[in-house]
């Protein structure tokens, strides 16, 4: 138990060092290093090789090295080597191994093996991204903003606010939300068989049907209207 400027440490054989640092700042340690500048409150690390100081508050890292470079508050590592890189993100929480290595920025979630595994804190990027599945986000560095959800879903490097839903789905340019990859033949929105695309007086552009036509409605009323390239969706009152 550390007081003060003293410290008793109980050795377990081959389990290494079980280390109580610092009661009176509420700080926890399972460790067969040493952390020689636990002054933050509220910290719980359990794991080898973990950060050289811990200066701040309400922080769990678990696993080797898990948050080793993250200097940041409120964050919650868990898995070997996740969120290692040198970072200053807060409220960041990352789940699983390698994931979050390079350091992600604030408000960031990454959830899965290697997910989010190069984001980067640095000048304002690689902030408040969310990523679920193994590998997820990998490929993203600065981009802010962005969601992926699903095995290998990735985007572009540094575009900001992309969305990629579905097993290797992938956002190619910033403000681009795609919905699984070349494999998805359809995509069924309603139990009803019913499709409702954008809202009344509100044009929807760029979408492609059989023949150059799109069509839109139930079989029995359908509504193929093509003006300058754009189309506009009739309202049906069925």
């Amino acid at each position: 138990v550390q007081s003060g400027d003293s410290k008793t440490r109980f050795e377990f054989d081959s389990l290494g060092q079980l280390t109580l640092c610092d009661t009176a700042h509420t700080n926890i340690m399972v460790t067969d290093g040493d952390i020689t500048q636990m002054s933050g409150t509220n910290n719980t690390i359990i794991g080898a090789e973990p950060l050289a100081a811990m200066s701040t508050n309400n922080n769990t890292r678990v696993g080797q090295r898990a948050g080793k470079g993250n200097t940041g508050t409120g964050t919650t590592v868990i898995g070997a080597q996740a969120g290692e890189g040198a970072s200053g993100g807060t409220e960041v929480t990352l789940f699983g191994y390698h994931s979050g290595n390079a350091g992600p920025g604030s408000h960031t979630t990454a959830i899965g093996p290697r997910a989010l595994s190069s984001c980067v804190d640095g000048s304002g990027g690689g902030m408040r991204n969310t990523s679920l599945g193994h590998r997820s986000g990998e490929t993203l560095t600065s981009g802010n903003d962005c969601v992926f959800i699903g095995n290998t879903s990735d985007g572009a490097a540094t575009a900001s606010n992309q969305i990629a839903i579905g097993k290797s789905a992938v956002a190619t340019i910033a403000n681009e939300a795609v919905i699984g990859n070349a494999e998805v033949a359809a995509i069924r929105p309603m139990s009803a068989g019913q499709c409702l695309i954008g809202r009344a007086g509100f044009e929807v552009s760029g979408m492609v049907g059989y023949g150059g036509g799109v069509l839109m409605g139930r079989a029995a009323e359908v509504s193929s209207i093509n003006q300058d390239g754009k189309i506009l969706a009739q309202v049906f009152a069925s």
